[in-house]
């Protein structure tokens, strides 16, 4: 995976230093929260094994291949980050080990408000799919209740577009 490297060293750059908004004349703290990829995709950029013949071939949970297929597997543990960082620690040290286990809001930040929101989510020049998608106005009582309501494909475009609606 050479090739992703400067991709992963220019988000990491991204991730340290923020992007600059000229709407808020200031810079504003970027996490990658998703990445979208086949399973084969999201193994290699995870730095799991490749296979998925291998004894732990899932990345969310340590159940085995032979387990899989019993009538009745033990629990499935899901994997944890400090568990993957233990995982990750323990390669470094053997190096002859191939592997082991194989938004807050923004309106809560202070940058706009959930009106402003609103208001960029209903003038947003949306094309293509996006406009048969075009996400609904949040409403106070969503929030409360930890959503942000909407549909599926309505909340994949505001989280796509979001980026472009609040920065330009």
């Amino acid at each position: 995976m050479r090739f992703l490297e400067p991709l992963i060293k220019d988000l990491k750059l991204i991730e340290d230093n923020g992007i600059h908004i000229d709407a808020l004349k200031s810079s504003v703290g970027v996490k990658i929260f998703c990445v979208c990829a086949d399973n084969l995709g999201a193994h290699g950029l995870a730095g799991f094994q490749k296979s998925f013949i291998v004894d732990k071939f899932c990345r969310f949970c340590l159940i085995s291949r032979g387990e899989i297929g019993t009538p009745r597997p033990r629990e499935f543990l899901l994997r944890t980050v400090d568990q993957h960082d233990k995982f990750v620690d323990e390669i470094k040290q053997n190096p002859t080990l191939n592997s082991v286990n194989g938004v807050k809001h923004l309106i809560s930040k202070g940058y706009f408000t959930l009106a402003k929101l609103n208001h960029i989510i209903r003038s947003f020049p949306y094309k293509h799919s996006d406009k048969v998608n075009k996400p609904k106005v949040v409403r106070k009582a969503a929030i409360k209740k930890g959503s942000i309501g909407g549909n599926g494909h309505e909340n994949w475009t505001l989280l796509r577009m979001l980026p472009l609606m609040v920065g330009g």
